[in-house]
């Protein structure tokens, strides 16, 4: 089985640039620094795909041994580590695409929002094609074959 190879980014947006790179610290990204305070992510040349992280190894305060630390697993989300940074209403939207050799090829591009502590989303992946175009043509879903062997 072939590995999964892409590469990943967000648009330029504004944020609390410390304190974002204090939460995003234990997961492979990177920020990039553009004018007039905008910053971009992307995974890290250490990342093993590409892709955006999706969990990440920390040392956590033992619940059972005070002084003590463990390591724990953290899920790697937008909403949770990037979000609560970023300029309330400003829209960073996160794209990926790459493939597994020719076997699949896959996109997806997700828009965030931040509205008080509310963190709005939209979704698409490059899979929707096949639904949109079955309805934009009128054309059985089933009809069309996938892009995939």
């Amino acid at each position: 089985m072939s590995q999964w190879y892409g590469t990943a980014r967000t648009n330029y947006f504004h944020c609390d640039l410390a304190a974002l790179a204090e939460a995003i610290e234990p997961f492979d990204l990177r920020v990039y620094e553009g004018g007039d305070g905008l910053v971009m992510l992307s995974p890290s040349e250490m990342s093993d795909d590409g892709g955006w992280p999706s969990w990440a190894q920390i040392d956590a305060p033992d619940p059972e041994d005070a002084g003590e630390t463990i390591e724990k697993e953290i899920e790697f989300s937008f909403e949770e580590y990037v979000m609560p940074y970023v300029v309330e209403g400003e829209v960073v939207i996160a794209m990926s695409a790459g493939a597994e050799k020719l076997r699949y090829v896959s996109g997806n591009a997700l828009a965030f929002c931040r509205r008080g502590l509310e963190v709005q989303i939209v979704h698409i992946s490059l899979q929707d094609i096949y639904a949109l175009s079955a309805e934009k043509f009128a054309v059985p879903r089933e009809s069309i074959t996938a892009c995939e062997y």
